[in-house]
């Protein structure tokens, strides 16, 4: 027989601390279950991806003395993920067969951002919004930037299938005015008002000017810096590992005025950005 309080999970919470529903999706790698038990029992944890047992960062909980538990798993693969806590049978409250509970969710170890949801198509200076994938963009060009048709770049070359399709980010949208610009990317906790610590940050491109850009962790401190490749025909991808990042911001110090159109390849944009994705801790 289980203990007299057979064990039960109350709440799931993922690396942004949005509640996973059972038989929903964990955004990130981190995950923290709460819930009752017989006090003093301990709980062995664990994990199992795509039907695959998966060592648990954490091996056991054990329930306090007012009848509550928590525990932080990290780590986690992506796929098809379940949880179980089953009693520890060597516990005096516990006789066989020991109590159990689990909680089955999808790992998405990512957050994307493809711009395809509703965002406003045009803006200018110090414009800001967060997305519905809680990626907090800030636009800062006295040019128009804005949500294209990646079909209006994709010229002769037959598309980006996978990496610059749908629609995409545009900075400096044909530039009429010499001034710098950036565009800042960061994904965002709501639940907690603050930036997300990410692992690694990578996205695609198209590039016709030169432009920096600048990795910052959730402290606003600069922890690297990357050359973007002048590439207007050919998508490239830049991918940024990190200990702790938060955000990244690309920025145009060229200050370009666009030329008058040319057939060959007129100046519309400074950058071109899809499929950027987050990995948060």
């Amino acid at each position: 027989m289980p203990s007299p309080l057979a064990p039960t999970i109350q709440s799931v919470t993922d690396s942004l601390k949005n509640t996973v529903a059972s038989g929903g999706t964990a955004s990130g790698t981190s995950i923290t279950l709460s819930g009752a038990g017989f006090p003093g029992v301990s709980l062995l944890v664990e994990v199992t991806v795509n039907g695959v047992a998966s060592p648990p960062s954490v091996q056991s909980v054990t329930v306090g003395a007012t009848g509550k538990w928590s525990v932080d798993l990290t780590g986690l693969a992506a796929g098809a993920t379940t949880v179980k806590l089953t009693e520890d049978a060597s516990n005096a409250a516990v006789t066989a067969p020991a109590g159990s509970v689990s909680w089955s969710f999808t790992v998405a170890s990512v957050v994307t951002e493809d711009f395809e949801s509703d965002i406003p198509p045009l803006f200018l200076t110090d414009w800001r919004t967060v997305t519905k994938n809680n990626v907090s963009i800030l636009y800062t060009s006295p040019n128009w930037g804005g949500i294209r048709n990646a079909r209006e770049f994709w010229a002769d070359t037959g598309g980006f299938p996978g990496k610059i399709e749908g629609k995409v980010f545009c900075l400096n949208y044909i530039p009429t005015i010499a001034a710098p610009a950036s565009v800042g990317f960061s994904l965002y906790q709501p639940k907690l008002n603050k930036l997300a610590n990410c692992t690694a940050i990578s996205f695609w491109y198209l590039c016709q000017t030169s432009c920096t850009v600048h990795f910052y962790n959730d402290a606003k401190v600069e922890v690297g810096q990357a050359v973007l490749a002048i590439s207007p025909k050919k998508p490239q991808q830049l991918t940024f590992p990190s200990a702790n990042v938060s955000t990244f911001v690309i920025m145009d110090n060229t200050q370009v005025v666009a030329p008058a159109p040319a057939p060959s390849n007129p100046l519309t944009y400074s950058v071109l950005i899809d499929n950027i994705q987050f990995t948060p801790m």
